[in-house]
């Protein structure tokens, strides 16, 4: 990802959302799977366990279908999560990780190439408080990206069906 792109989306997300902490995936070379594409730690909140997530999430793969980002991935599909702490590790991969990082709700959207239309990876946003889906805050993140780059938008779209409020 980008590295103007991600240090402008950062700078944007400090002064619209309460998001802690975001990062992005993209496709590998083969476009079977996605990888870390690059994250920022917003938290001022226990930097150093949101740090340790970010660190460990930089070596994690997923294909299409697998936990939320593969899920995003695959249905290009925003998807909302209240609280990821309290979801199984089949249905989210990274729970005991969030959790020990006190990252709870999580929003995810499918990041979508302006120019072609493809889905080109996935953004995901992790609240330290767990949050109910909140329109407002879908619009924050939207704007935050589009602000932020010429080249990606979010896809438009509800909560896909995955979602949870549990």
């Amino acid at each position: 990802m980008d590295m103007c792109f991600a240090a402008g989306l950062k700078e944007t997300l400090k002064q619209l959302t309460s998001v802690c902490y975001f990062e992005f995936w993209i496709p590998d070379t083969t476009g079977a799977k996605l990888i870390y594409g690059g994250g920022e730690v917003l938290s001022e909140d226990r930097p150093q366990e949101v740090m340790h997530f970010k660190k460990m999430s930089e070596r994690f793969l997923f294909q299409k279908g697998v936990s939320a980002v593969g899920r995003i991935w695959q249905l290009t599909a925003m998807e909302w999560q209240v609280d990821v702490t309290s979801l199984p590790t089949h249905i989210f991969l990274r729970t005991i990780p969030a959790t020990g990082a006190l990252l709870r709700g999580m929003a995810g959207f499918p990041l979508v190439h302006e120019g072609s239309g493809r889905c080109a990876g996935v953004g995901v946003f992790f609240f330290h408080q767990p949050l109910e889906c909140d329109e407002t805050v879908v619009q924050d993140l939207i704007r935050a990206v589009s602000a932020s780059s010429r080249l990606f938008s979010f896809l438009p779209s509800r909560p896909s069906p995955s979602s949870s409020s549990s």
